[in-house]
């Protein structure tokens, strides 16, 4: 069930009017952002029946100590309907061809000071996917013109959810939607590897927030979205319908698991300020914390340590996400799939030396600390959003 927001802080209302779908349940979206900053609760705006109402004040809480946040799909017709309407729009422009397939160009070979030099592109099998919006440009006009709701989400609700970013953590410092992407996985094996969305060096995302659209999902049909939050234990999170998930863009470690049946999904991403990058992933130990543990999380969960040490205490997950996602028929022709898998190969190898040479700067001693203490269990959150999990 989806409780009242906590009562200090802020919270997203949406009026569930009726039970909707298509087009209609646009307007459960609409979204009222409303600021308490005494313990009673804020006003309600007019009854017009039940009401989604996510707390802030859980979000902030639950990104400072973890790193993300999940929002459950609700037991609710409307924002269902909201969220079949989204799905719509992307299958049309995937029936319309317009969604591309997704591609990487992996590193073969670097110079002395890291740069690439020698790279090999490989595609994910069945795994579409088109940016609408990038850097904040609307920059697929003609696409997003023929989505109704995708449209919406553009021009009206996204100014809301950045508002009551801004607002619950304004130490994140959003400053708008930078990228607006829809995906398409067809289901024949298709995942992504491990990986950061951004480093943080060249690109001002700072939040990810994945709207998942698919209907009737169970265990057996993969696609997990798979966190990594260092030195935290493994997070899977499934991709049914009306699931929201958000993570920190620059330092949340992350895959997609190979899916056997048709996923789709939309992801958005926010914009902050640079010098923001890196300061509301989880850096903050929970009161819960032996205090003669926490100088040692302190040294994990430093951001310069926590990529370090995530590059080789996952490195044999690394390893197998890689092969995962760009090993096996891409498309291509024979001969250039040949080329292709031995490239892959090389690129591999790459990976792991460069893994090796990360472990022989971690002493002996640290290394036995980490094999008998981790991963950690998930901190403890004292303050919990009504509808935010895991």
């Amino acid at each position: 069930d989806i409780r009242s927001a906590n009562s200090r802080g802020f919270r997203l209302s949406v009026p569930l009017r009726r039970a909707m779908s298509g087009l209609e349940a646009l307007d459960a979206f609409a979204a009222i952002f409303e600021d308490s900053d005494s313990d009673q609760s804020p006003p309600d705006p007019p009854d017009h029946g039940p009401r989604l109402a996510i707390s802030f004040a859980g979000l902030r809480d639950h990104l400072r100590l973890r790193g993300f946040c999940v929002l459950p799909p609700p037991d609710d017709d409307s924002f269902l309907g909201y969220c079949r309407a989204l799905r719509e729009d992307i299958e049309l422009l995937f029936s319309l061809e317009l969604l591309i397939p997704a591609r990487n160009k992996l590193a073969v070979e670097r110079d002395g000071s890291g740069r690439v030099v020698a790279g090999v592109i490989r595609s994910k099998r069945g795994v579409h996917e088109l940016d609408l919006v990038r850097e904040g440009n609307v920059v697929e006009p003609h696409a997003l013109a023929t989505c109704p709701a995708i449209s919406a989400f553009h021009e009206t609700h996204a100014e809301g959810l950045v508002a009551g970013l801004q607002r619950a953590y304004p130490e994140m410092g959003i400053t708008g939607v930078d990228t607006i992407k829809v995906q398409v996985n067809e289901g024949l094996g298709g995942c992504f590897p491990m990986h950061y969305d951004t480093s943080g060096a060249h690109s001002q995302r700072k939040l990810t927030m994945l709207f998942y659209l698919e209907e009737a999902w169970n265990e057996s049909h993969g696609g997990q979205l798979r966190l990594f939050p260092f030195p935290y234990e493994t997070v899977d999170i499934a991709p049914r319908i009306g699931t929201v998930a958000m993570f920190c863009s620059t330092q949340m470690l992350h895959r997609v698991c190979p899916a056997t049946r048709r996923r789709v999904c939309l992801s958005v991403w926010f914009a902050g300020a640079p010098e923001k990058g890196h300061e509301f992933y989880p850096n903050t130990v929970s009161e819960s914390t032996l205090e003669v543990e926490q100088s040692f999380l302190r040294f994990l969960t430093q951001k310069d340590n926590r990529r370090l040490l995530s590059k080789v205490w996952y490195r044999d997950e690394y390893a197998s996400s890689f092969l995962d996602a760009f090993s096996g028929d891409d498309g291509r022709g024979e001969e250039d799939e040949a080329e292709g898998e031995h490239g892959l190969q090389a690129a591999l190898e790459l990976d792991q030396r460069e893994t090796d040479k990360a472990a022989t700067l971690l002493s002996p001693t640290l290394l036995e600390r980490l094999q008998d203490e981790l991963p950690l269990p998930l901190p403890e959150i004292r303050v919990r959003a009504g509808n935010c999990v895991q």
